[in-house]
């Protein structure tokens, strides 16, 4: 990963969750790729909660931002909630760059999300993410799924919304 300025945050999106509440093995991953990019640049994080509670050590309640609900009563906790609540709370900080890590087939979008809502985007290097074949959202178990049958309709659903161009 490349040092960038200090105006930066760390953006990272969860994928999947592991069974009975937990992370979940691809979580676990991007939180260790998160670890090591905030100890090597102390840049603030921003967080989905499944990512956070494998690394609550490090989280600081007055720079980080940790992403555990949809603002929106009864709402799925999207990959654009996360990054919108994540731009929200970046400006009150002065925060125009991020660095994502997502699932390495997640990222492309989370990417296009973070462009589209106004940020200056870097990506982490992910590729050793894994899936989870335990996940308890069975479109994030295996890479055949997901990139053949779930990432092509969210990609249609994300543009038609207006999330992604």
């Amino acid at each position: 990963m490349a040092k960038t300025n200090r105006r930066a945050a760390i953006l990272a999106l969860a994928f999947g969750q592991g069974a009975n509440g937990t992370p979940g093995k691809s979580n676990e991953a991007l939180a260790a790729v998160v670890k090591k990019f905030h100890e090597e640049n102390g840049f603030p994080m921003f967080l989905q909660w499944e990512i956070a509670d494998c690394i609550s050590k490090l989280i600081k309640a007055d720079r980080d931002l940790v992403v555990r609900k949809h603002r929106a009563e009864d709402k799925y906790l999207d990959t654009y909630e996360v990054i919108a609540q994540a731009w929200e709370f970046a400006k009150r900080h002065d925060i125009k760059k991020v660095i994502v890590a997502a699932h390495p087939d997640h990222m492309k979008r989370c990417v296009m999300v973070a462009k589209k809502i106004g940020f200056i985007v870097e990506e982490a290097d992910t590729l050793s993410v894994p899936y989870d074949e335990q996940s308890v959202q069975e479109w994030t178990r295996n890479k055949k799924f997901f990139t053949e049958q779930y990432e092509p309709k969210a990609m249609e659903y994300y543009r038609k919304l207006g999330y992604i161009d």
